[in-house]
């Protein structure tokens, strides 16, 4: 990107075991406590999954 001369980000993900949060995000039971609607997001991730494109935004 710098030698084109283009703006942009380069993103870098580690990814983990994801152990410490078992008891809490992994846990269906937790985030229903908390109320949150994860359809949304789930379809989204399940989309990106099978398919590669993110949708687009939306206004709200």
């Amino acid at each position: 990107m710098r030698e084109a001369g283009a703006p942009g980000s380069v993103v870098m993900i580690a990814a983990g075991s994801g152990r410490p949060y078992t008891e809490t995000y992994y846990d269906d039971g937790w985030t229903a406590a908390k109320a949150w609607d994860l359809t949304t997001p789930t379809t989204a991730l399940t989309g990106f999954t099978r398919t590669g494109a993110w949708p687009a935004r939306t206004a709200a």
